[in-house]
Parts: C-alpha cells; structure tokens; sequence
C-alpha cells in the first residue's frame, strides 16, 4: 500500500501531533488508557462507565482527524475470559453507537 501507520500510546495526544501526521500523510491507531485490566476489573460497573467515557471523549475530540484510522479499546487485556465477555461486549456495542451518532459535547 505504500502507507505509513503509527500506533500512538494509550493516552491523550496534543492536537499538533494530529496535525504533524494529517501533513505528513500518516494514519495512526488512537488509544483510550484501558491497559493490562483484570477480571476484577473488567467486572467492575465503575470502570465499564469510566471506560465508556473515555471513548466517548477521545471519539468527540478526533472525530475530525484524518489521520485516525482506528480507535482502540483494550490493550493486553483479560478480554478472553466468559466473565469479561459482557464488558467487551458493552464497549464494542457502545463505540459503534458512537459512531451512528457522535456523542454530543458532554460525551454521551
């Protein structure tokens, strides 16, 4: 494809590095900070809702970036045990929404 792709870490990234890779021609892979979870937490309501939010914030603010080419939801996860399957679920169902209809400015 001859295209270059940068996987930017698992926080918030300054609006000028968007603008850097929209010059340059890049797409980049934007990640919410939901790293090495554990089955207590992939359980816990609390951090379903945090973790909702967050998606729903990144979503809203690089909408409109190029660049981005995908937003990710986990990284290094317990995403592959039965009792974590509902909070996969719950975040994939509610990113797609998301993208049927973007959140409005207070996330949701």
């Amino acid at each position: 494809m001859n295209a270059n792709f940068v996987r930017l870490a698992h926080y918030p990234h300054n609006r000028l590095e968007h603008e850097v890779l929209d010059e340059l021609g890049m797409v980049a892979i934007s990640e919410i900070p939901m790293v090495f979870l554990r089955e207590a937490q992939m359980t816990d309501p609390g951090m379903l809702a945090k973790s909702k939010q967050m998606i729903a914030e990144m979503i809203q603010a690089e909408k409109n970036n190029t660049c981005i080419m995908f937003w990710s939801l986990f990284i290094e996860c317990e995403t592959h045990l039965p009792s974590t399957r509902e909070f996969v679920q719950e975040m994939v169902a509610f990113t797609q929404s998301i993208g049927r209809h973007p959140p409005d400015r207070d996330g949701f």
